[in-house]
Parts: structure tokens; sequence; C-alpha cells
């Protein structure tokens, strides 16, 4: 049965859900690592064997010039990330945990998704998005980019007329923001307005 996949990669935890193209078109939270979100560390073993979540943070104690955690605060940021002595760019090896994210839902659903959808701040300009989908399509990942108050505001939709306005405010544990967005005329989407 074929079905969209949503990520959410955030500072501290990443979240995915899956939205069925039939039955009741619920979007259901995925299980990743035991729970609907996994933490966002990675640990890149010398052989370049990716591990993600709590299996990456108890590597830290044994190995910790290979671990790396809040990869999403240095996406765009052209000074490298150090593992293991190596320089890496943080869009490479944030590629490297959402591909880990979409094996993960792609082995519970028993194929791949259709499509992929991946959450990210209002604030990352063209330029962080055109590196982080380049790094993705190194790991034939093709996603469609949306910022992260329109896609709350997708999920109260429901009660919102066209033209209405509203705020969004995004507490995380490694980051907060705030956004105002207004629906479309038509009611079928929403723009940022502003972001501090």
């Amino acid at each position: 049965m074929s079905y969209q996949l949503g990520i959410d990669f955030g500072t501290t935890f990443t979240a995915a859900a899956v939205r069925r193209a039939e039955g009741p078109g619920e979007t259901e939270a995925v299980p990743l690592g035991g729970r609907d979100g996994v933490p966002s560390v990675l640990h890149l073993a010398r052989d370049e064997r990716v591990t993600v979540g709590e299996a990456a943070a108890g590597l830290a104690g044994i190995d910790p010039t290979r671990v790396v955690r809040g990869l999403k605060r240095r996406v765009g940021d052209p000074e490298p990330v150090m593992l293991g002595g190596h320089p890496w760019s943080a869009e490479e090896l944030s590629a490297r945990v959402l591909r880990w994210v979409v094996d993960r839902v792609a082995e519970r659903e028993g194929e791949a998704p259709a499509r992929i959808a991946l959450a990210h701040p209002a604030t990352w300009s063209a330029n962080t998005l055109e590196r982080l989908a380049a790094a993705l399509a190194g790991h034939d990942l093709g996603v469609t980019f949306v910022a992260e108050p329109r896609a709350a505001a997708h999920a109260v939709a429901a009660g919102t007329a066209p033209g209405d306005a509203l705020a969004v405010f995004d507490v995380g544990g490694g980051r907060s923001d705030a956004a105002v967005l207004r629906r479309g005329a038509s009611g079928d989407g929403f723009a940022v307005l502003g972001v501090p």
C-alpha cells in the first residue's frame, strides 16, 4: 500500500509519520527506536556505518570523537563538523540520519515511501535548502521541503477560514521558533508572513 512520509528532523529528537493513500487518510506516527521520536544523535564508525538515536548516544562514552548531536543547528554552516578527526558537512551527516529514518520506516511498511516531506525552520535560506537537497540526493533521497510553521498550520487547518492569520510557536528541545501565517484566499495553503 502506497504511503507518504513526513519527517521532523529536530535539534534533539527526530520524528516520522506516514499517511497511506488508501483508507481514511489519517496520519500515523511511526515508532523510531521504540518511541515516536528518536534522539537526533549520530555515530559514524570508521567504516562509515551509521548508528542513530539512543544507541548512538550510548557510543559517546566509548567513541566520543565519532558522535555528534544538534546537527540541525549546523545545517547551512560552511564550517565542517569534525568526526573521528575528519571534516564532514552538517548536510552530509544530516542526510545520513534522514536516510536511516527512511530505511526504518520502509522496513516497517514493507516498501519505500511514494513521497517524502521534510519539515525545516522557516529561517533556512534557499542556499541552505539547496545544500541539504544535494546531500540527500547523494543518498537517493528526494524530498519536498516544508517550513515547520506551514506544517504545523496544516495540522490545525480545519479550524481556520480563508484569509485567517495564525501564530505558530514551536518550542523544541534545542530551539524555539515563532511565525505568523495567513491562510490563502482559496483556503488551500498557508503563507508565512513573518518570522523573528
